[in-house]
């Protein structure tokens, strides 16, 4: 049995640590890490448990899935390859809107143009004709909406030893595409800003949220439901609407086991919060996507950090690193360069060489888009009380 770690304090607390003691930190995690088959965040935390800046770097370092280490793809043993590509079907809102709204394809293209043709007015739009009479012009406004062609993507590396012992490839494959799918619906459901080459704007971005019932249980249900509809058809808007609610939300309430309620049409995701409704009209919905394009290579140098917010990060605020920026999110010609770049962003960071690892780098490229063809097609409801008890009479 190998001998258990100690913790190492090279450093008081008050001193200042000399230049590539973080590094040396690290490399210290990362070695003990490879003698106890483990993580080196894990080591980290026996290493140096006071010290957070430590224990952040660790965990911001990604490693090669591989079959002995722990938590991270030991697991994915011929045996288990199947029982998770059956567990990786996620409930995808995006796919539930695309299926119904207005579909696109770019076949290669930066962006696609989608036209949006509200009906007209009552004043504005056909009448009754009597004999001889004249039948008008009917009149509206064509808005046109361009979606530009963003791209999801992320690589996995996984030792050549799970690939030639398991289904690994297969399964990662099915994990990028499950991941990549679950942070589309995290972006589409949020209130974020459109960044131009990076990705579009969230559904509820300039959407204010009004206030839910305090009824409790159905009658808040139906006075919610009500409400959305009306701001809706206020808005011109409100043909096909779907209510988007937190999945435990919709459990509690029973309305998921036939995906409707009162008529509606209802879908859970954990992307949503507890108490808010999000409601959209789905022929207002308009996306566009190619096929995700995956890629292996056995020669790829990589460098091995993830887009979270803590360093090393490719989720830098600059081309070639810079400050740390928004996670999930990497800036034109931004992310870790294999050499040079700089800031806080790139701190520690460390490149790999599956050539030299006998691994095998697995990427994903997912071409996606969308928009919102009509103003007020997307409205919401903040301090719902779906899942409360009915409020006393």
């Amino acid at each position: 049995m190998n001998a258990p770690l100690h913790q190492h304090h090279l450093v008081e607390p008050d001193q200042q640590p000399a230049a590539g003691y973080r590094l040396a930190q690290l490399a210290l995690a990362t070695v003990f890490a490879h003698k106890e088959r483990s993580r080196a965040d894990v080591v980290a935390r026996t290493l140096f448990a006071d010290d957070n800046i430590a224990l952040a770097v660790a965990r911001a370092a990604a490693s090669v899935a591989d079959t002995t280490t722990a938590g991270w793809a030991a697991e994915l043993m011929r045996a288990d390859a199947v029982a998770l590509l059956q567990t990786l079907v996620p409930v995808s809102v995006w796919a539930r809107l695309a299926s119904q709204g207005v579909p696109l394809a770019f076949n290669g293209s930066q962006s696609v143009r989608v036209v949006s043709l509200p009906l007209p007015s009552p004043s504005a739009g056909p009448a009754w004709v009597g004999e001889g009479g004249v039948l008008p012009v009917i009149k509206t406004t064509a808005a046109g909406q361009r979606i530009a062609a963003c791209k999801l993507g992320g690589v996995i590396a996984i030792s050549k030893e799970l690939d030639r012992s398991s289904a690994g490839v297969a399964a990662m494959q099915q994990l990028l595409r499950a991941a990549a799918a679950s942070m589309l619906d995290r972006s589409l459901l949020d209130a974020a800003a459109a960044v131009p080459g990076v990705r579009p704007a969230g559904l509820l971005n300039g959407v204010t949220l009004g206030a839910g019932s305090p009824a409790g249980g159905l009658a808040a249900m139906a006075a919610d439901v009500a409400t959305l509809i009306g701001a809706m058809q206020g808005a011109g808007a409100g043909i096909n609407p779907v209510f988007i609610v937190n999945s435990a939300t919709a459990a509690a309430v029973g309305v998921l086991s036939n995906g409707t309620f009162g008529g509606q049409q209802v879908v859970g995701s954990p992307m949503v919060a507890s108490d808010v409704v999000v409601c959209v009209d789905q022929t207002c919905f308009a996306s566009a996507f190619d096929a995700p394009s995956f890629d292996a290579s056995e020669q790829a140098t990589v460098t091995m950090a993830n887009a979270d917010g803590v360093a090393p990060t490719q989720a830098g605020a600059a081309p070639g690193g810079g400050a740390i920026g928004t996670a999930g999110r990497v800036v034109p010609d931004g992310g870790i360069p294999i050499i040079g770049g700089s800031g806080a962003s790139i701190a520690a960071y460390q490149a790999a060489s599956m050539l030299q690892l006998w691994s095998v780098a697995l990427r994903l490229v997912w071409p996606a888009g969308y928009a919102v063809t009509m103003p007020g097609a997307v409205q919401g409801l903040n301090g719902i009380t779906w899942a409360s008890a009915p409020a006393a009479p």
